[in-house]
Formats: C-alpha cells, structure tokens, sequence
C-alpha cells in the first residue's frame, strides 16, 4: 500500500517540474 501514495507523489512532482520548465520557457522567450 506504500507504492500508491509514493505514485502519486511522484506524478505529482513531475507535473509540477513540467510546469515550472513551461514556466521558465516563457519567461526567457
């Protein structure tokens, strides 16, 4: 039952790296 709370952190950690890389995109475009 550890891997699917750890899963879905993870996920989440990628969606908020992928954000912060649009993010820092727009900013220096």
């Amino acid at each position: 039952m550890i891997d699917a709370p750890y899963a879905a952190n993870a996920e989440a950690v990628l969606l908020q790296a992928q954000r912060f890389a649009a993010v820092k995109k727009d900013v220096e475009a």
